[in-house]
């Protein structure tokens, strides 16, 4: 008797209890839907914010540096009246970012011209092209700032010309030109200017340089074979063409330029 009771009363509570509403099929692909819309919009947003990895990337330069190029050849004298050599540069720059983001790669051409009056008697001139390839690699120390090492080699081209003054200044100069190799290693720091309001800096910019280095020539400027600059050699009134050897140049020496850039 007692048993059935307690049977009877248990079976009234299991009736009286709320029923826990079971998960629908439908409910569920909701669900599921509404998490994959939410994945794809955070992956869209993530991938267009300003904190991405390749955010306004530049890989494009315009560069334009003014140096100057200290000659220690005691023997540049009579060449100029001072050691420097003032080189303005121009060139272009493409970073590779499948290589690395901080590597760029350049090809530049400078130009230095210099003169002096020797005794009074004659002037002499210097000229200088250079077309040069570098890679320069930067190290950021701020979020503005870079350190940059820069490691290129140049193919020189010297020139040197010898004109008399006086009762002599209606001949024809003495020329001669030579073809040399450099090597020059820089070390710098670059002030990286965004171009448009809050832009990284790693997008479009104007960049601000300072650098300094050395520039190493192993072979010397041989001017052994300096010669008058005869324009008509048909002339029998032209002056014999009789070399002269002006001697040797080295050129190298330690450089120090700034500049300024365009990233876009």
């Amino acid at each position: 008797m007692l048993m059935s009771v307690v049977l009877l009363a248990g079976a009234a509570l299991a009736d009286d209890a709320p029923m826990l509403p079971s998960p629908s099929s439908d409910s569920v692909v909701a669900e599921g839907l509404d998490a994959a819309v939410l994945g794809t919009s955070a992956a869209s947003a993530s991938a267009t914010s300003p904190s991405a990895a390749d955010a306004g990337s530049a890989p494009l330069e315009l560069y334009l540096r003014l140096g100057t190029r200290w000659i220690t050849d005691p023997r540049f004298d009579a060449l100029a009246d001072s050691d420097t050599l003032f080189r303005p540069e121009i060139g272009v720059g493409y970073a590779p970012g499948w290589l690395d983001d901080r590597l760029t790669l350049e090809l530049g051409y400078a130009v230095s011209s210099v003169s002096t009056s020797l005794f009074d008697v004659m002037q002499s001139s210097f000229t200088l092209h250079a077309i040069q390839g570098a890679a320069a690699y930067a190290i950021p120390v701020h979020r503005f700032g870079t350190v940059t090492a820069r490691a290129g080699a140049s193919l020189l081209f010297a020139s040197v010309s010898l004109e008399e003054d006086g009762a002599y200044s209606n001949r024809p100069p003495l020329s001669g030109a030579d073809t040399l190799f450099g090597l020059q290693g820089v070390l710098g720091y670059e002030l990286a200017l965004p171009l448009e309001v809050g832009g990284a800096p790693s997008g479009p910019r104007l960049g601000l340089s300072a650098e300094a280095g050395y520039e190493v020539v192993p072979t010397h400027a041989n001017f052994d074979d300096v010669r008058r600059d005869v324009k008509d050699p048909t002339s029998p009134r032209r002056i014999p063409a009789s070399p002269v050897d002006a001697g040797r140049l080295d050129l190298s020496g330690w450089i120090l330029r700034f500049g300024g850039s365009l990233r876009f």
